[in-house]
């Protein structure tokens, strides 16, 4: 790569190079487009789940979403749908979890249908586990490496980077 003003060594002459100035969203544009182009393109794709610690034992939490939320009981099977564009308060309860009226057991998984599902005002992408722990509520973000590095890689990276830079640190924080 060569910067504006640089001498060119095969010829001794001084080049001048047009560089236009940085463009930060075309930079992130590509950096997602790599993201979603790596998993796939990827002949042996990553069914890798990670799992993110959201909240721990706290006294309560509110959940909500633009979307239908769908509550699955981990331990019973049993499933609701929670309303979209409503804040449910999530409390533990003598059996497990209790929203508003609905009671379920120790462990819930929320899914928003592709839209994000909102923990105390934060969204969070694919699903999550609400789990009573010691009289508290704990939760666990679970989502796919593709939903984890678009949430990740903007952080870790500037937009002034370079273009090839951004591509490195793409795939290296897919491994």
């Amino acid at each position: 790569m060569r910067i504006r003003g640089e001498s060119n060594i095969e010829t001794g002459k001084q080049e001048k190079f047009i560089s236009l100035p940085p463009c930060y969203f075309v930079n992130l544009l590509f950096c997602y487009f790599l993201i979603f182009s790596l998993s796939y393109f990827s002949f042996a794709r990553d069914r890798q789940i990670i799992t993110v610690l959201i909240l721990e034992k706290a006294a309560a939490a509110n959940v909500s979403s633009a979307g239908v939320i769908k509550v699955a009981d981990m331990k019973t099977g049993l499933t609701r749908r929670l309303a979209p564009g409503n804040s449910y308060p999530v409390v533990p309860a003598q059996g497990g979890l209790k929203i508003r009226r609905m009671e379920f057991s120790s462990m819930i998984r929320l899914m928003g249908g592709g839209r994000p599902v909102r923990i105390n005002g934060r969204s969070y992408r694919d699903t999550v586990i609400l789990k009573k722990e010691n009289g508290g509520i704990s939760a666990v973000n679970e989502l796919g490496v593709e939903s984890y590095l678009l949430g990740v890689l903007p952080r870790e990276v500037s937009p002034k980077w370079d273009r090839e830079a951004l591509k490195a640190q793409a795939v290296v924080s897919r491994t």
